[in-house]
């Protein structure tokens, strides 16, 4: 019917609208950046040269287009929902597998109503928040597993702690805001140009979570072993002009040896800019950055050794960290605690 009173009205409650089936596309997830204060600038989309225009929209959100090339559709899996009004508490995009298990929760608390950000190259990612306005929101999941544990400040050459991308298979979003849930059931298809069965592809996404935990295990044993030094480098100043100061010193520099030996083989600290690896030597975590964007460079089952051999090393490497942590911070602390001061902590 043309009578606009016939013509139905939009929801009276939130609503998620089922996602359309989409197709697992291989391909760069970055998109081109412009620095806030330009309007216009270069950029590089996938290897190309290209000018970038910046425009705002009516809501401040700001649009980046590409001034002389086409732009792909988004890549990931589109979510659109409906939202009466703006919700009084957060609201929540939850994605599961299809065994029910929880891949990746988005939620719109502290949402700027800013599009997704920018994966680097070089780091991590900051995580998009879906927004939560009055009438139809748009999300896009990028499809992919969490992070690798990532540390601050780290530069890693072609590689990335970027999480793998799920495989083909029947995955389900779940909204909940207000209250309410609501869950809608989507699939995410093959490349209909690779000919890669569903198993190489299995075997793929599993050695892919193998090298991303073993990448995030090789941080957090960094980051556990900044944290111990930094302590004991504390407690050496606390003790200056103490009796125990010579005791305490000497046990340090044992300690900050031993862990820093092990730090220098886990990841390079001497590079501080992007272009730095081209001077120093990449170490293990990179190592495995870069492996695992080696195998998932294609839609095709992978090769084995190259993993089983860097995770040994790593494992190596962690064992050492561990008898560290056992035997010289047991002494380093038994010094610390004759001079009447708390133990050092490992971190968590």
């Amino acid at each position: 019917s043309t009578d606009p009173a016939a013509a139905p009205g939009p929801p009276p409650t939130a609503h998620l609208f089922p996602p359309r089936t989409t197709i697992r596309w291989l391909g760069a997830a970055r998109r081109p950046q412009i620095d806030a204060g330009q309007q216009r600038a270069y950029g590089s989309v996938g290897g190309l040269a290209v000018r970038l225009g910046q425009s705002w929209g009516a809501d401040g959100e700001q649009q980046v287009t590409l001034l002389d090339a086409g732009a792909n559709p988004p890549a990931g899996v589109t979510v659109l929902y409906y939202l009466p009004e703006v919700p009084q508490g957060p609201l929540t995009l939850r994605f599961l597998d299809a065994a029910g298990q929880e891949i990746k929760t988005f939620t719109s608390q502290g949402a700027d109503d800013s599009s997704a950000k920018d994966t680097g190259e070089h780091g991590g990612s900051d995580e998009p928040k879906p927004p939560a306005k009055a009438g139809i929101n748009r999300f896009i999941w990028n499809a992919r597993y969490p992070d690798a544990k990532n540390v601050p400040g780290a530069i890693m050459w072609a590689g990335s702690v970027t999480g793998p991308l799920a495989p083909p298979g029947r995955y389900t979003v779940e909204l909940a805001v207000a209250g309410a849930t609501q869950t809608a059931v989507f699939d995410f298809l093959q490349d209909p140009r690779t000919d890669a069965t569903q198993a190489d592809l299995d075997a793929q996404f599993a050695l892919l979570l193998q090298i991303r935990d073993t990448l995030s295990a090789t941080h957090e044993a960094v980051l556990r072993s900044r944290g111990v030094r930094q302590q004991v480098e504390g407690w050496v100043e606390r003790t200056k002009g103490t009796p125990q100061a010579e005791a305490v010193a000497a046990k340090a520099k044992a300690l900050r040896e031993a862990l820093q030996e092990i730090e220098d083989e886990l990841l390079q600290a001497r590079s501080k800019a992007h272009e730095d690896p081209l001077n120093f030597p990449i170490k293990l975590n990179n190592k495995l950055a870069a492996l695992a964007g080696v195998v998932a460079s294609a839609d095709a089952a992978p090769t084995q050794g190259v993993f089983a051999d860097l995770a040994t090393r790593v494992e190596r490497q962690l064992g050492q960290l561990r008898e560290v942590l056992a035997d010289e911070l047991a002494e380093f602390n038994t010094a610390v605690q004759e001079a009447s001061l708390p133990p050092v902590v490992v971190p968590e």
